[in-house]
């Protein structure tokens, strides 16, 4: 197993017992936590010292997993699947936009 994959795996057994993962990315840090948990959606507010009357963003893999977990506008249901290839990756991405 290479060094990115190993921090691949510690990152995910991090997220797995509640705790929170910081990492670079091309213009910030982003922080990386299971939305489903209370507490480790409190560490992201402790970590960011962020209000808690502030919400956080969620990305999630799915329109279909945005409804499990979040109250949709009208407007936001509407969103249609658009899908991306990353240059860097190859795999395909998806993204919303609407009409």
């Amino acid at each position: 197993m290479g060094d990115i994959e190993k921090q691949i795996e510690e990152a995910k057994e991090v997220i797995e017992e509640d705790g929170i993962v910081v990492f670079p990315t091309e213009t910030a840090y982003g922080i990386a936590a299971d939305a489903t948990s209370r507490v480790a959606v409190e560490k992201v507010y402790e970590a960011k010292k962020r209000p808690r009357s502030k919400g956080l963003t969620a990305i999630v893999d799915s329109m279909e997993t945005a409804e499990r977990y979040a109250e949709l506008s009208d407007r936001e249901k509407s969103y249609r699947r658009v899908h991306a290839r990353t240059s860097d990756t190859g795999r395909r991405e998806e993204k919303f936009c609407t009409g």
